[in-house]
């Protein structure tokens, strides 16, 4: 999630392809590709093809980065079946406090209700700097007519570190 996009270590196409048929061939019917930063991965395109072929919905996770009309909309042409868009707070300032990339997330949430793709969803990681922010987390959501705002709790920061869990009250 909160990588270098110029770094890092790609899974193969082949081992890719491997996975993908092997969980077919035992009946698993979703599969969530994320990691890093989704768009960047060479063999995205293939591998959502291969998802499609196989028969198994796919779910990519974005940050935003490198996210233009014509690269989602391909995505999309392959078959990607659902689009989650990570951001962490309903402005620059609160997402700040946990990850990069305000503006990025916006934008490609923007792009997905241009394109009129309707499994666009926000992933927003809880912590005890945005718990308070939900309910406009909520509006945001709705304003982009966003599917679902999947609710994470208990991931490291982009410092890699969990110092901001949120206490149980918040939770609550």
């Amino acid at each position: 999630c909160y990588c270098d996009l110029e770094k890092g270590k790609d899974l193969s196409l082949e081992n890719a392809l491997y996975w993908l048929r092997d969980a077919a061939e035992n009946f698993v019917q979703y599969v969530n590709l994320s990691g890093g930063e989704t768009l960047v991965y060479p063999h995205l395109d293939t591998v959502i093809a291969e998802c499609k072929k196989l028969g198994l919905e796919s779910a990519i996770a974005i940050s935003g980065a490198r996210a233009t009309k014509e690269r989602l909309q391909k995505l999309i042409e392959e078959g990607v079946d659902e689009i989650f868009v990570s951001l962490n707070g309903s402005t620059e300032e609160i997402n700040s406090r946990t990850r990069d990339g305000y503006d990025l997330a916006v934008n490609a949430i923007k792009l997905l209700q241009e394109i009129g793709f309707k499994n666009r969803n926000i992933n927003w990681v809880m912590h005890s700097y945005n718990a308070d922010n939900f309910s406009e987390m909520l509006k945001l959501a709705e304003k982009y007519s966003v599917k679902n705002l999947a609710v994470l709790v208990f991931k490291p920061d982009s410092k890699h570190q969990l110092n901001s869990v949120p206490t149980f009250d918040q939770m609550r």
